[in-house]
């Protein structure tokens, strides 16, 4: 439960960036937040094309209008994506609008430093105004900046373009928006305003998967299992709800319902660190199943993240200790 408090911060901005829009998927979609780290990644996988559509309902829009639930594989995809607009947009003119919109989003969910993000956005800018001098960024984009502004740790920024368009007539670009302050209230360690920001959110659009997502995860965070529950199982068919589930039957005490849900997981996903650690866990404290746990946690403690390394390493380290116990009480035993 430490290791998990000490990581919700980062789950919910991972959540923020990738589910800022309303989107889903199926049950064998992937995603990652095994509620002892911060690593996340996402459900579905789009088309390669999907970033270069001039439809306002795929990749270039997930951010915000996600309409048919594209969201992004893994980050090596993404930055590949990114490279592919940039040269397609490196000489943007008019009718280049979209792929400059989509680019500005990948940057974003991308988590790309601000100014690259502000190139292209002049750059957008400057093509609109060309048409028409009352033309300013789409609200979408605009929701990407805060989001990127937000990741950079420019709260002004961030706030500048909350207030523009807290008044939008779009119910997710408002619920984006009261997601995003319940972000900077959870950094700021303003729990109630973060969780009141949240439910906000979702009076906006009743569907909306980041505040849904940030409920449940912040209420598990805090013990609240019944809460939790609620909220997670609403979003079942995503990754990120199942592993919290995982966590959510460890810490309830339900290990065989925890395990269940970690051999299916365990099958898909063989090599995410983040659920062999969290596995590992409940078959070492709660199913006493110590050569399970032993190659799991053994997986886990190759991670590349410090936080699952870590705590892969010290329950490896007790699975030793209690094993040299019980081996030194058996040579007594033997002795006497």
């Amino acid at each position: 439960m430490k290791s998990f408090q000490s990581h919700i911060k980062l789950a919910s901005i991972c959540i923020l960036v990738f589910y800022l829009s309303q989107c889903s998927s199926s049950s064998s979609s992937r995603s990652s937040n095994d509620m002892e780290s911060s690593d996340i990644d996402e459900p579905s996988r789009p088309s390669k094309s999907a970033a270069f559509s001039k439809k306002k309902s795929t990749f270039a829009w997930s951010i915000s209008d996600n309409k048919e639930n594209i969201v992004v594989a893994d980050q090596s995809e993404v930055q590949s994506i990114i490279r592919q607009l940039k040269s397609k947009t490196q000489k943007a003119r008019n009718g280049d609008q979209s792929n400059l919109e989509a680019l500005i989003a990948a940057q974003t969910i991308g988590k790309r430093p601000l100014k690259e993000i502000l190139v292209n956005s002049k750059k957008l800018v400057d093509i609109e105004m060309s048409t028409n001098i009352n033309k300013s960024l789409p609200e979408f984009t605009e929701l990407s900046m805060a989001v990127s502004a937000w990741n950079n740790k420019k709260i002004g920024l961030a706030r500048f373009y909350i207030s523009k368009l807290s008044n939008s007539k779009r119910q997710k670009i408002r619920a984006g928006i009261k997601n995003l302050n319940g972000l900077i209230y959870l950094n700021q360690n303003k729990i109630p305003e973060a969780m009141a920001a949240w439910y906000s959110a979702i009076k906006e659009d009743s569907n909306y998967t980041p505040s849904i997502l940030n409920i449940g995860l912040l209420s598990l965070y805090y013990g609240d299992f019944v809460t939790a529950r609620k909220f997670l199982e609403k979003r079942s068919n995503t990754l990120i709800s199942q592993k919290a589930m995982i966590s959510l039957e460890r810490l309830s005490g339900n290990t065989k319902k925890a395990e269940k849900l970690c051999s299916r997981l365990l099958d898909e996903l063989s090599n995410d660190k983040a659920i062999a650690l969290n596995c590992g866990l409940n078959n070492f404290e709660g199913l006493n199943n110590v050569s399970k746990a032993r190659t799991l946690l053994s997986r886990a403690s190759a991670s590349s993240n410090r936080k699952i390394k870590t705590k892969a390493t010290e329950t490896l380290n007790k699975i030793r200790q209690q094993e040299a116990m019980k081996a030194q009480k058996k040579s007594k035993s033997k002795k006497n």
